[in-house]
């Protein structure tokens, strides 16, 4: 009868060792440590505190996507748009908004700057054809491996916006000053 006791003990002891835990101290999970188990349109997604004090979920695909692409980034702004998520900051002083879609797939770059970093071809084709102009704004437009250069111009009677894809130009938008 001990002996069978015995048997019965040394196989029931290590069967709930090993199938019971033992917490010793609890730790509260924060935000920091739980981030990944948010759920956002079935993917994972990492809560975002904008300038408003609202929170945004972000695609974590995106995070990563915008990590690699923008190391650079300086205060970074998210906010969720119609088709997916949208980051504002500067990089090297230019303001840079990037487009996301909602599985955190990046789709577009706008950067906003001054005519002193537009790229010296660019800069030469807008000035040769518009010489009497003066440059004041430019959108470099990047979707894919396309870059399109939106140029705004003004002289005494009128303001345009020049748009310069590779090696061609056009004029995208032309108003009279009143």
């Amino acid at each position: 009868m001990k002996k069978q006791l015995f048997r019965y003990l040394s196989g029931i002891i290590p069967a709930i060792a090993l199938f019971t835990s033992v917490n010793g101290q609890v730790e509260k999970p924060s935000l920091e440590s739980n981030y990944n188990e948010i759920i956002f349109n079935d993917t994972k997604a990492n809560p975002v505190t904008t300038k408003d004090g609202s929170i945004v979920h972000i695609n974590t695909n995106a995070l990563k996507e915008f990590k690699k692409s923008f190391k650079d980034a300086d205060k970074t702004n998210w906010s969720e748009i119609q088709h997916g998520f949208l980051a504002k900051f500067k990089t090297n002083g230019v303001q840079t908004r990037a487009f996301y879609d909602p599985k955190g797939r990046w789709t577009a770059t706008i950067r906003t700057y001054s005519q002193d970093k537009l790229p010296g071809e660019v800069r030469k084709l807008v000035r040769s054809n518009y010489y009497d102009y003066s440059i004041y704004v430019v959108n470099e437009v990047i979707v894919g491996d396309k870059t399109a250069y939106l140029v705004s111009i003004e002289d005494g009677e009128s303001i345009k916006t020049i748009r310069v894809t590779e090696d061609e130009m056009d004029v995208y938008e032309d108003f009279k000053k009143s």
